[in-house]
């Protein structure tokens, strides 16, 4: 039953980065623009690379190839993109708060990450 609950966590898990990176490439330009606003040198390439990680790291969690490591890498990504695109400590007013709640569900993300590396091993 352990085996089941794991499997279908780190499915779930792997899904959000494949959703994300698949939907990354449908925005392009305007995650392109967001990426860039922040400062972000060659915008586009980065964009496209890290899309790509998010892809091939969430289908390895979600299915089981390298499943330990994807989960080490995915957690990495998620601590550097919050702290990129999510500084609320930053931001005022509803924005504050918008980034701050999506930052806290990535702390939580990344604590169900560690887990699957763990397990993993």
């Amino acid at each position: 039953m352990t085996d089941i609950a794991a499997t279908l966590a780190c499915l779930l898990m792997g899904g959000i980065f494949v959703f994300a990176g698949v939907d990354h490439f449908r925005n392009f330009a305007a995650v392109k623009a967001m990426v860039a606003s922040h400062g972000w040198p060659a915008a586009g390439p980065l964009l496209a690379g890290v899309s790509a990680f998010q892809i091939a790291t969430g289908l390895c969690l979600a299915l089981g190839p390298l499943r330990p490591w994807a989960a080490l890498g995915l957690a990495a990504f998620t601590v550097a993109a919050s702290l990129s695109f999510l500084a609320f400590w930053r931001a005022e007013g509803t924005d504050r708060m918008w980034m701050r709640s999506e930052f806290i569900v990535n702390v939580g993300l990344v604590g169900g990450l560690l887990l699957a590396f763990a397990v993993g091993l």
